[in-house]
């Protein structure tokens, strides 16, 4: 596998985005990645219409080490001016917009514990390894919804059910798997009457509005316009997104209550199911708004080893924030065994990972 292959797997990397060239600088123990971006249109960061690149703006983060040498990835990140937000700049994909790590990098996650199974017990056993005041020290803790892991926290975190955050991906996994239920079910309905208009068009609403490829756009724009159940469901997703946007809990209390009732009126049972589920978690979404803590930098360290994974499947994944005299520390299950490199991946384990 050349060297350009390697990076693109690594960083997750899919166009418009491809490394251009990898620099060996032996004296520096350095490794320069440069990632270019083949697009000139792109969708700005807050209303997501679509524009020609204004300028390039060049910007470099600091990523995981290659061995025993230092990886800087090095890239010209479109900047779009739009009429109603002013200039924006594009957010690479390998990092947050404003970051100057990758997710990857980012608090140099190492794996601090590992116990075994999914159980509340599995979880159980690592905060009981804690201090009182480690404990108490504790500001927030990102996972997703296994409840397991909730009524762990629960149970010996301080005010663990205030502190808990679910995490935004996690949440749009659902919502994504509805639309292709939706999906699915009026494409059964079309084909028995002989209509094809939703063959082959499954990863295209999945897609992020500012992220449809431009050769895919007219395409797109019919098929949203042709009164499917589909695009409806498309249009859900797209606008619960925006719940993530508010960093007001009041507002993005307002947010999701008018989605909600769009939802459950959609007639769309898989819609429906995610909202009732959401709703029901509420209190653990709007956290985010305060917080600001995702598993990025977890599914980041997913990207850098599915190229080597042997089925390793993560079943539930979370953060945890402590004070700033304490380390930032993440939970990961795998089901499958694997060890590479330096990433610690263990057989059956829920494994906590230290971000310092």
């Amino acid at each position: 596998m050349k060297d350009f292959q390697l990076y693109q797997q690594i960083l997750g990397l899919a166009e418009p985005w491809v490394v251009k060239n990898v620099t060996l600088k032996p004296k520096e123990r350095e490794v320069e990645v440069e990632v270019g971006c083949t697009e000139s249109l792109w969708g700005c960061p807050q209303c997501a219409r679509r524009m020609h690149v204004h300028e390039w703006e060049r910007r470099s983060w600091r990523h995981l080490d290659s061995c025993q040498f230092k990886t800087v990835i090095v890239a010209d990140v479109p900047r779009v001016k739009c009429e109603e937000h002013g200039s924006q700049v594009v957010a690479a994909p390998w990092a947050e917009k404003y970051g100057r790590f990758t997710r990857l990098d980012e608090d140099g996650t190492t794996v601090d514990y590992a116990g075994p199974g999914r159980k509340q017990e599995s979880l159980d056993a690592y905060w009981k390894q804690l201090t009182k005041e480690q404990l108490e020290g504790i500001e927030a803790v990102a996972m997703d919804m296994w409840e397991p892991f909730v009524l762990s926290t629960t149970a010996h975190v301080p005010q663990g059910a205030e502190k808990i955050v679910h995490d935004p991906f996690h949440m749009m996994q659902h919502m994504n798997r509805a639309v292709n239920d939706v999906r699915k079910a009026e494409h059964r309905t079309l084909t028995a009457q002989g209509d094809d208009t939703l063959e082959g068009t499954r990863w295209l609403w999945l897609y992020g509005r500012e992220n449809i490829p431009e050769g895919q756009r007219p395409a797109f724009d019919a098929l949203k316009s042709a009164h499917l159940l589909t695009a409806r469901a498309w249009a859900l997703k797209e606008t619960l997104r925006n719940l993530w946007l508010y960093k007001s809990e009041g507002w993005a209390r307002k947010h999701f209550q008018r989605w909600h009732g769009w939802a459950v009126r959609s007639r769309l049972e898989p819609v429906k199911k995610v909202a009732r589920m959401l709703t029901s978690r509420l209190a653990n979404i709007l956290t985010y708004c305060k917080s600001r803590l995702s598993n990025g930098p977890l599914e980041g360290l997913n990207n850098k080893i599915r190229p080597y994974q042997l089925g390793l499947v993560s079943i539930g994944r979370g953060l945890v924030r402590r004070t700033k005299l304490a380390p930032l520390f993440a939970l990961r299950h795998a089901k499958f065994l694997n060890t590479v490199a330096t990433i610690r991946e263990i057989y059956g384990q829920c494994v906590i990972e230290i971000s310092s």
